[in-house]
């Protein structure tokens, strides 16, 4: 009986973070990898590093993404963080500023794309606040109305979504450790991560009395949750990625195919293979992501060549 050694699958592990690139893809794991791929002596090791390192970087960044319930999660923990901040401990502010210093690119991107105005958008809002209503004040309404209903969609949505025209930029946490600039930067930080409050009836007891109300804060969230990532799409890219480098450096297209048996598994998967294990992904897929990445390539190749087919 003929035992073939399976593709194993693996457990789920952490990835890297994309500072440790550099140094996970050091020269001596990009010699390892050039082994790997059989190249020859005389092969471009600098450039495989170069584009496997870029590759790398570009897989962790989609892989790091939050999706809308991340983003919201973040949001509202900065936020208690902020609330608890708010009456000027020392320990509570230490707590807020830690968490400003590890905010997720995402959630600073976004927040900050709530409280600053694009230059295009600040063109089109600063007009609006010259309209003086004190004399003419007919003439100044209807002057007012026609600027607000000539306004550009985008800028139409962005004041909707955000609710502010003004710039207000995160605190960074020495603003918020120290004494002096703590409560500007607390009551600037509330501002920037929410847009105001509504009141919550408190519930109704058996006894018919009720709770005491609350005011619930509206947070500076995505109003329209968009689709995430296809599954799978960061992977298929980082393979796409990998292959390119292996263009780069051999001046052959990959193979088409990858076989399971890691006994008889070529250099090309090898190498893929080894790179999903470098930047902590799992690789429990890799093969089928190889195969579907040369059935993409021959679909494309039988495309192309229908299409430079003469009509007869």
């Amino acid at each position: 009986m003929v035992v073939v050694a399976a593709e194993a699958k693996t457990t789920s592990r952490s990835l890297i973070a994309i500072s440790d690139v550099e140094g996970v893809f050091n020269d001596e794991i990009v010699k390892e990898l050039a082994q790997t791929l059989k190249l020859p002596a005389d092969a471009d090791i600098a450039r495989l590093a170069h584009s496997s390192r870029i590759s790398a970087r570009i897989f962790l960044e989609k892989m790091n993404k939050l999706n809308f319930p991340q983003l919201r999660t973040a949001i509202e923990r900065l936020y208690r963080l902020n609330t608890r901040a708010e009456d000027g401990n020392d320990r509570t502010a230490q707590a807020l500023a830690h968490a400003v210093d590890a905010m997720p690119t995402d959630v600073r991107e976004w927040l900050l794309s709530c409280n600053t105005p694009h230059p295009r958008f600040r063109a089109a809002i600063e007009p609006l606040y010259q309209f003086k209503f004190k004399k003419r004040a007919d003439r100044a309404a209807r002057a007012l109305t026609r600027a607000v209903d000539a306004m550009p969609t985008e800028v139409r949505k962005w004041l909707l979504s955000c609710n502010t025209p003004h710039d207000r930029n995160i605190p960074t946490a020495t603003e918020i450790l120290s004494p002096t600039t703590r409560q500007r930067a607390v009551e600037r930080f509330r501002l920037i991560l929410s847009w105001g409050g509504r009141v919550v009836p408190g519930r109704k007891r058996p006894g018919g009395r009720r709770s005491r109300s609350f005011i619930k804060p509206l947070l500076r969230l995505p109003e329209r949750i968009e689709r995430g990532r296809p599954r799978g799409e960061a992977e298929r890219e980082f393979v796409l990625g990998l292959a390119l480098a292996y263009v780069e450096v051999t001046g052959r297209s990959p193979p088409r195919t990858a076989h399971y048996n890691i006994d008889i598994r070529g250099p090309f998967p090898r190498f893929v293979h080894r790179c999903f294990e470098l930047v902590g992904a799992p690789t429990g897929n890799v093969t089928r992501l190889l195969n579907q990445y040369g059935a993409a390539r021959r679909r494309d190749g039988k495309r192309r060549r229908t299409a430079d087919r003469p009509v007869t």
